[in-house]
């Protein structure tokens, strides 16, 4: 599948529009851990997230890092730099290897103003990311941690779909916005009851079924896009 037609099925648009995208538009690689943009920037792309995961985080003066939100397939970043014409606060970080079309920003307002279809594209993709935004804030408030990691990994792997979870311990630590040391007695607690494997910035499901169980959450064989938990 070339990138045009990529486009056209991760975004769910018309061939018109992923063509138009396309040719105003470059196609970037970006290794995992990769900076695709510093945060407290005036953004010159709109990116378009192919494959892979993006991360938003803020850093603090004392060097703490605050979680933003998760961008993925069929998801764009600096998007509400296009509408409100305001800078990106946080940066944008790739969590696992990710494949972006990349659409100078100038020509993403001329579509914005003259393409019916591409407004509508934007704003289901930030319907999305507040969704998946909005189920891992309001894990903050389950009181069990072995839960809350559970159901964040259900989460994160109902936007892979590949059972295979591209994010480190610290990471998930300022996620879900608890210490390092409890996300790794968390994730040893899962690991041992046979539901996930974990691997330096890789966490994979081993049995879906078993960490639903941990999680107290229905196990459904095909979950959707992005769960709701």
């Amino acid at each position: 599948m070339n990138h045009q037609s990529t486009l056209q099925s991760k975004f769910d648009i018309s061939r018109t529009l992923a063509t138009e995208i396309i040719k105003l538009a470059s196609v970037s690689f970006y290794e995992k851990n990769t900076i695709l943009q510093p945060q407290y920037t005036t953004p010159s792309h709109l990116f378009f997230i192919l494959s892979g995961l993006a991360g938003l985080f803020k850093t603090t003066d004392q060097q703490k890092e605050t979680y933003c939100g998760i961008a993925s397939a069929g998801q764009m970043t600096n998007d509400l730099c296009l509408i409100l014409d305001e800078p990106q606060e946080p940066s944008i970080r790739a969590l696992s290897e990710v494949l972006v079309v990349e659409l100078p920003m100038d020509a993403a307002r001329i579509l914005y103003k003259n393409n019916d279809e591409f407004p509508r594209m934007i704003n289901r993709s930030l319907a999305e990311k507040l969704k998946i935004h909005t189920t891992l804030f309001n894990l903050q408030t389950e009181s069990s941690l072995q839960k809350r990691v559970c159901r964040a990994l259900i989460t994160l792997n109902g936007i892979t779909e590949t059972n295979r979870v591209p994010i480190t311990l610290t990471q998930m630590a300022i996620l879900l916005n608890i210490s390092r040391n409890t996300v790794t007695k968390a994730i040893k607690f899962i690991e041992k009851q046979g539901a996930i494997e974990s691997h330096y910035g890789l966490l994979t499901i081993k049995d879906e079924k078993a960490l639903h169980a941990i999680a107290s959450v229905p196990f459904v064989k095909e979950h959707p896009s992005h769960p709701s938990i």
